[in-house]
């Protein structure tokens, strides 16, 4: 069983670039992603992305990869390290990013995920919500959840 990393620093959130390509691909290894570093590349050098790192004493520890067109941002990828999980690193990389994208006027943000991963949990109590599924999506025949979270402020 792998051990829990603890942190006695301060996690830092960065913008990522392609100059990062090498650590978020080498983070990427320890899941079942599917994406090459063409693919990395292609999304950190976009103009079109929104990419940002979580830091912790200097190592990236987790990342969340979007395409942002405004007035909606779609997550291409999250991932925060195993060792770092139930942490609330998670929590604090999304909620970063939600902050950015409210000052930039952004309305949503949409994502795709299969229904057997139990990142949808995450999503859920991160606000997402379930608008349409892509049934037999993948390979395996799971069903692609299409999840959305409003970034409007219904309490006025």
């Amino acid at each position: 069983m792998e051990k829990t990393k603890t942190f006695n620093t301060t996690p830092v959130i960065l913008y990522l670039t392609v100059d990062h390509r090498e650590l978020v691909s080498n983070l990427s290894l320890l899941f079942d992603f599917h994406w090459n570093k063409d693919n990395f590349e292609a999304i950190l050098s976009s103009c079109y992305s929104l990419n940002i790192g979580l830091f912790v004493n200097n190592e990236l520890n987790g990342f969340l990869l979007a395409t942002a067109l405004h007035p909606t941002a779609s997550i291409e990828l999250i991932a925060i390290h195993p060792q770092a999980q139930k942490q609330g690193l998670g929590m604090l990389l999304f909620q970063h990013f939600s902050e950015i994208l409210k000052n930039r006027d952004f309305k949503e943000i949409e994502l795709e995920v299969s229904e057997i991963n139990t990142a949808h949990y995450f999503y859920e109590k991160m606000g997402f919500t379930v608008f349409n599924k892509r049934r037999n999506y993948y390979k395996d025949g799971s069903d692609a959840l299409l999840m959305t979270h409003s970034l409007e402020d219904h309490s006025r």
